[in-house]
């Protein structure tokens, strides 16, 4: 028996078993992408004073030259390279094979109208004796970018087994060797100079060619040469007191320790040890995350793939900036990490998009250098974003997103880079550019939205404005089937959120809720009053328990329809909630008239529930319970619209249908107030003023 029961309590946890298996693997796969390094303690800039202690050298260390001494280096290198040329003896052969075979056949064409048909041999072999020539002078091919000498003046000619550096004033080019060939030529009495000319012009070709791949061994092992140190440090030597601003050379000296510091202490370090600490790290971020969550946002916990929604986007940044430190090319600001919190805001609200988002850029805030200055351009950058976006109803506004990303990003940066250079002139404007493709970037959203639509089966506004559209197949069928019903839910509609914009909530999504919650009632509309035009009642024919039965069958055909047509499953849940577990009463209490003794099954006349879990569906209880009442009101004035909604709203609070639901009695007394101001202006109450 105590087995049986602790299997029963496993398989009642499993949903949050699962949750918990769910962590784990996504902190495994963070801990598997992040690196596991110690890091320097200390941050700084160029023209900030040291906030910390005096800071002595702890060990000996040489100090690196910066990106820009590194540069001017590498480009000294680079123009004082030789390059490396050959001579391409088999170009010079196939020439000579290829000007022989047009000489046999175009002879004969050029000796027609010639005295001398009998002295082609001899001009042929001047002719070949001139282009041995001027292949021996060489004809050299420089048009190339890459092998044109830095000097202009000297190449390195390897000829065979032997080389030599040469002037490149001693070759010809292309141009040079045709000119050559065009004054010798002349010289050839026996013949037309032109044509033969002509002939050779077909054949001739560059032999003195460039050798890339030589000349880039050449220059990788110069480049590999060059010292990425320019001087030492020892260790006990004062680098910088507290107070002192940083300066340029400082900042070098200072970076220099920083790197050789987390090269030294990772050399030594205990591995499992930084695990831990990062373990530790991402047990805080979880815990907050999830903590806030149940607090706050609980439709996500209660949604099966809600949780694992939210350590995606955890996994996916720190995927995205471990990708950016592989390739030095990319910079920081391009990874457009604001993607998360818009795509959050575009199912929930801009609390929890700013608190993810927060988490998330600690959490990433190790991969990249200057952690302080990330953490705190990034997260303004999102309160501002987040603050302008307003509702994501129009596709323009991801363009304007987009603008308001890049402007946001561009100005927090300048000020820092203004505090830090201290010169509009010192700052890097290439950073602007990639604050712009994080801009263009950020456009990705719109798609991603309707992904993760599809993947975790939650709503965006844009669907929700979709599902309003009066002419969507269900909705035309209730219109068409049930009037009475359509016309309750309009003005359901209409309450439920005027209501809901007063205490808080999603408007939009309790809308279309309201539009759908009865739709059920299209099966078998003629059994629901509202929809009895005839004057004749079907519930007449049956007894109370069979009229109780259609009643809340209405319930269970609205989700099947709903579900056949694949509404989503927070539009169905206001479907499943909107009666709770209230009791059909006046078949009930027909029935309990009828049957005083009996002892009455209860369940028979219980709609199945659940009983509302949020704000939005208790709002929607409300307004569904209260609107349907008003209609059986037989004289419409203030004092009986006030008692009905009272009373209405009262006996839901009294069987415990809200408890499930973040509402506050507070809301609910707003709530009320609305609702009877509305009634009275849809009814047409007038006050009576005093005579």
């Amino acid at each position: 028996m105590k087995l049986n029961q602790k299997i029963d309590r496993i398989r009642n946890q499993h949903t949050n078993i699962f949750r918990v298996l769910l962590t784990v693997v996504a902190g495994i796969l963070i801990l598997w992408i992040n690196p596991t390094q110690v890091s320097f303690k200390y941050e700084f800039y160029i023209g900030s004073p040291w906030q910390n202690e005096d800071l002595l050298s702890p060990f000996d260390f040489a100090i690196l030259k910066t990106n820009a001494e590194l540069d001017n280096e590498k480009n000294n290198v680079r123009k004082s390279i030789v390059p490396i040329y050959y001579r391409d003896r088999e170009k010079e052969k196939k020439s000579i094979e290829l000007f022989e075979s047009l000489w046999e056949h175009e002879w004969p064409e050029i000796a027609k109208d010639s005295s001398c048909l009998f002295f082609g041999d001899d001009i042929k072999q001047d002719a070949l004796r001139e282009i041995k020539e001027v292949y021996d002078i060489g004809i050299i091919s420089i048009d190339d970018v890459k092998g044109r000498p830095a000097n202009n003046e000297y190449i390195f000619l390897k000829d065979d087994k032997n080389g030599e550096d040469r002037l490149v004033s001693d070759f010809l080019n292309l141009k040079e060797s045709l000119s050559e060939f065009q004054i010798n030529l002349t010289d050839t009495v026996h013949t037309d100079p032109l044509k033969l000319f002509n002939l050779i012009s077909q054949i001739i070709e560059y032999n003195i060619l460039f050798d890339e791949s030589k000349t880039d061994l050449l220059l990788n092992e110069e480049l590999k040469n060059i010292s990425p140190f320019k001087g030492k440090i020892e260790k006990g030597t004062m680098i910088i007191q507290r107070g002192e601003v940083v300066t340029p050379m400082k900042n070098q000296e200072l970076l220099s320790l920083k790197e050789q510091y987390e090269s030294k202490a990772g050399a030594n370090l205990d591995v499992w040890l930084l695990v831990f600490g990062e373990a530790i790290f991402l047990l805080i971020i979880f815990s907050l995350s999830f903590r806030y969550i149940v607090r706050y946002n609980k439709e996500i916990i209660m949604n099966p793939s809600g949780w694992s929604f939210i350590l995606f986007f955890y996994v996916l940044a720190v995927l995205m900036f471990k990708l950016g430190v592989y390739d030095n090319h990319f910079n920081q600001f391009l990874f457009p990490i604001l993607i998360i919190p818009i795509i959050i805001k575009a199912f929930f609200d801009i609390r929890l998009a700013l608190v993810i988002h927060i988490m998330t850029v600690f959490l990433v805030s190790g991969l990249v250098p200057n952690p302080y200055e990330f953490i705190t351009i990034q997260i303004l950058a999102g309160f501002i974003v987040l603050f302008s976006l307003g509702e994501m109803r129009k596709r323009a506004q991801f363009f304007i997103t987009a603008i308001i990303i890049f402007l946001s990003y561009s100005i927090i940066y300048l000020s820092f880079a203004v505090l830090q250079a201290g010169s509009l002139a010192k700052i890097d404007w290439m950073q602007f550019a990639w604050l712009f493709g994080n801009g263009l970037l950020s456009l990705l959203a719109f798609p991603l939205i309707y992904l993760f639509e599809r993947m975790f089966g939650f709503l965006s506004d844009m669907t929700l404005i979709e599902m309003t559209d009066m002419n969507s197949r269900l909705l035309r069928l209730l219109a068409e089937k049930a009037p009475g019903t359509f016309q309750h839910s309009m003005q359901v509609a209409n309450l439920a959120e005027e209501a809901i914009r007063a205490v808080g909530g999603n408007e939009l999504l309790v809308r279309v809720g309201a539009l759908y919650h009865d739709i059920g009632k299209a099966k078998n509309p003629m059994y629901f009053i509202e929809n009895q035009t005839s004057g004749m009642n079907p519930h007449n024919e049956l007894s109370y328990t069979e009229s109780a039965s259609i009643i809340i069958q209405h319930v269970i055909d609205g989700i099947d329809m709903a579900r056949k047509s694949k509404i989503p499953e927070p539009i169905i849940d206001f479907i499943r909630t909107h009666h709770g577990t209230t009791r059909v009463e006046y078949f009930y209490r027909n029935y309990k008239k009828e049957h005083p003794d009996e002892i009455i099954d209860e369940s028979v006349f219980t709609y199945p529930g659940p009983k509302p879990y949020s704000k939005e569906t208790a709002v929607l209880m409300m307004a569904d319970g209260v609107e349907a009442a008003t209609r059986s009101i037989k004289k419409y004035d203030k004092e009986s619209i006030e008692n009905l909604v009272e009373a209405m709203i009262d006996n839901s609070i009294k069987s415990g249908q809200f408890e499930n639901a973040n509402i506050t009695f507070l809301d609910i007394k707003r709530i009320k107030k609305i609702f009877k101001k509305m009634l009275l202006n849809i009814y047409h109450v007038r006050i009576e003023y005093p005579k």
